[in-house]
């Protein structure tokens, strides 16, 4: 995370979709997407595929976990299931299982392994009406919340508890006096105000609604993102547990309070509904890759709002001493967000539950829109570059890609063969390899012309080459094997970018085509 003033908010949306209803499987490929593997769920089993869809591995005891399986850099695949913390294998047989077992304590969501080998996880635990009247919620009838929102840290060696933190610990409210956690929420912006929280869905028991977090190790920090508030909340791991329940200590300072909150200023009585950026959203993560290293990436649902989702990134304002800056009340707000609107490329994606986004060490966006049971990889301008739609996935909570070098796949049989689906895609898909990608030449012999009604491959020594002809979207135009010369009529194709690949034993390159 840098030392810079203000945040940056990048807001990714498309225009309507092209796809028809109810297509699945890979619908597009271009040799911009992240060359990888792609894992996730279904109502049957977990797969990984590559980016043509294709199966490279499956593992059948894998399905509708709570709620994110993902792949350990070891290639062990790890995730929650009825209280347990699993790890199976590349061949789907269990590695390890850690139980945690306490009186109205569930584990959900997903687990991030550190760097010591244990366990964080989010979780949840069961408080009767009593127990909320107690931390000043008003009991009306109808529905109400069951359940508040904590976060522990297993070691699996002992299946013990060795750091907690619980929102309850650190909730406002000024209905009643008596009770020690009274106070204005506009003079304490660090705490949680009870009355924030929405009503929609309720059915379900939340509460605060803590549906996804991430760890950043180098800072000791975790990030949460706080559905029912509306707001992605930075909160302190260097605290002990005993720090962790008050307000001072770690090495922040402040406990277990929020040490940065964004997304819905008026959750700490500044600003209006016009000041709100985030409606229910899910997955913020640390930013790893490219340019936008070390901000902060989520899914912006847009639930209530608006008839779309967006991709949202942001800088936390830190001042020289490493603090989160307040100014004026408000958290990194100097600077107003800066937001881009995408129309130029479709489709448009939107999902109001579940969802996740994160950034491809090619500095892509890999996007699940978990309702629409669809995966796709976009730019930083929001051009999809690689889309997919999972068959028999109910709706997915979120889905992971890992690039080609992850380290979970050394030692890998990565042989792919058939697909997810019953009945594949029509799409001619290609796999490009970054070996061909990253060249802007063709073969030794191979010289291509653009003239101004053709274009040409010719090969000197009159040797047979691969050919294939694309467009900006992977799509196929032609394709084929030649003997020293190829030719296509370019009055065939309408204005854009086109790729021609020429390929030999393995050997090739790209030229780029540019059709005015």
């Amino acid at each position: 995370m840098k030392l810079l003033k203000g945040f940056f908010a990048i807001l990714f949306s498309t225009t309507l979709s092209v796809l028809s209803f109810g297509q699945i499987g890979i619908q597009l490929n271009t040799d911009q997407s992240t060359e990888g593997y792609t894992f996730f769920e279904t109502l049957q089993e977990s797969y990984l595929i590559d980016n043509c869809g294709k199966v490279v591995n499956t593992w059948p005891s894998i399905f509708r976990t709570v709620l994110h399986a993902k792949l350990m850099e070891d290639g062990n695949v790890i995730y929650i299931k009825s209280n347990t913390i699993i790890v199976r294998d590349w061949d789907d047989n269990i590695v390890n299982t850690t139980t945690y077992n306490a009186p109205n304590v569930v584990l959900v969501y997903e687990v991030i392994v550190m760097k010591n080998g244990n366990y964080l996880c989010l979780a949840r635990e069961n408080l009767s009406d009593a127990e909320f009247r107690n931390l000043g919620y008003e009991i009306l009838p109808g529905f109400n919340p069951r359940r508040i929102d904590m976060v522990l840290e297993i070691d699996p060696n002992t299946d013990t508890i060795v750091w907690q933190w619980n929102i309850k610990d650190h909730m406002i409210q000024s209905r009643n006096s008596t009770q020690a956690n009274y106070g204005l929420i506009k003079d304490n912006p660090r705490k949680f105000d009870m009355d924030a929280i929405a009503t929609h869905d309720w059915e379900v028991g939340e509460s605060f609604m803590i549906n996804g977090f991430d760890y950043n190790e180098d800072l000791d920090l975790i990030a949460l993102s706080v559905r029912k508030l509306s707001e992605v909340v930075i909160i302190d791991h260097s605290t002990t547990t005993e720090e962790a329940q008050g307000s001072t200590g770690g090495t922040y300072g402040h406990g277990g309070d929020a040490l940065f909150r964004w997304g819905n200023p008026q959750n700490y009585a500044q600003g209006e509904e016009s000041d709100r950026e985030l409606f229910f959203q899910h997955n913020p993560n640390w930013i790893e890759y490219g340019e936008h290293k070390g901000k902060i990436i989520m899914f912006n649902n847009g639930l209530t709002a608006r008839d779309y989702s967006s991709v949202e990134i942001i800088d936390p304002m830190i001042d020289n001493q490493g603090n989160f800056v307040i100014a004026d009340s408000l958290y990194a707000l100097e600077e107003d967000p800066i937001s881009i609107n995408t129309t130029t490329f479709g489709p448009i994606f939107y999902s109001g539950y579940t969802s996740g986004a994160s950034v491809m060490p090619n500095g892509n966006i890999y996007v699940t829109v978990g309702i629409e049971q669809r995966v796709f990889e976009m730019n930083m301008q929001g051009e999809i570059v690689w889309d997919y739609y999972i068959e028999n996935a109910g709706y997915i909570f979120r889905s992971e890609k890992y690039p080609k070098n992850f380290s979970g796949f050394d030692g890998r049989d990565l042989s792919a063969s058939g697909t997810v689906e019953d009945l594949p895609s029509t799409y001619n898909c290609v796999l490009f390899s970054t070996s061909i990608r990253d060249i802007n030449i063709t073969l030794e012999d191979v010289v291509v012309f653009q003239y101004e009604n053709r274009i040409e491959i010719n090969s000197n020594e009159f040797k047979d080459f691969d050919y294939i002809l694309y467009n900006q979207w992977g799509q196929i135009i032609s394709k084929g094997n030649n003997q020293s010369q190829y030719k296509y009529n370019t009055e065939l194709l309408s204005a854009g970018i086109y790729y021609l690949r020429s390929e030999r034993e393995g050997r090739g390159g790209v030229n780029s085509i540019v059709i005015p």
